[in-house]
Order: structure tokens, then sequence, then C-alpha cells
């Protein structure tokens, strides 16, 4: 459920919960509007995004829990020793 209040200029921010990162800190997006309708309107969308998956949280997430996932994803296509390899260079670089 999205936290909705009026700014001192006389617009609407809400405040949406769109999970947690890797250490568990919780991760929100914020919309701000002209009018309340307009930002609970917002506020929904973003709502059903987050619940039906479909919101990508890249712009959120660290570089080395891209690489992390990154790396799971495509372990299946990558041979082996290339693995381990890259595993190796992400670590020592962050």
């Amino acid at each position: 459920m999205a936290r909705i209040k009026k700014n001192e200029n006389g617009t609407y921010s809400a405040t949406v919960y769109v999970g947690r990162d890797s250490n568990g800190k919780m991760l929100r997006k914020y919309i701000t509007k002209n009018g309340l309708k307009e930002c609970k309107t917002a506020a929904r969308e973003l709502e059903s995004e987050v619940e039906s998956k479909s919101l990508n949280n890249l712009s959120m997430m660290k570089m080395s829990d891209y690489m992390d996932t990154w790396l799971e994803i495509n372990k299946p296509l990558l041979a082996a020793h290339y693995y381990k390899r890259l595993q190796v260079i992400y670590r020592t670089s962050l």
C-alpha cells in the first residue's frame, strides 16, 4: 500500500514499497504528481507492476548484485572454467 502525503508546494507524493535488496534493505519508489487523484492512480499502477513482478529494479540494483544475478542466469550457457574465471574477476574488482 502506498503512502501519500501533500507537499508544501501543493503537489502530492506517494511512497511505494517495491521489495528488498540482497542485504534486506527496503527499496522504495517515489512518485510526485500535481493532483491527489493522479498520484493515487500512478501509485496503484506501480503497485500492480510490483505485484505482477514486471517492475525492473535495475535502477536500484548495485553492480555487484547485478553481476551475481547475471552469472547465475547465464551459468548454463557458459563453460565451467569461464564461469569460474568470471566469478574471480568480478569478486576481485568489486
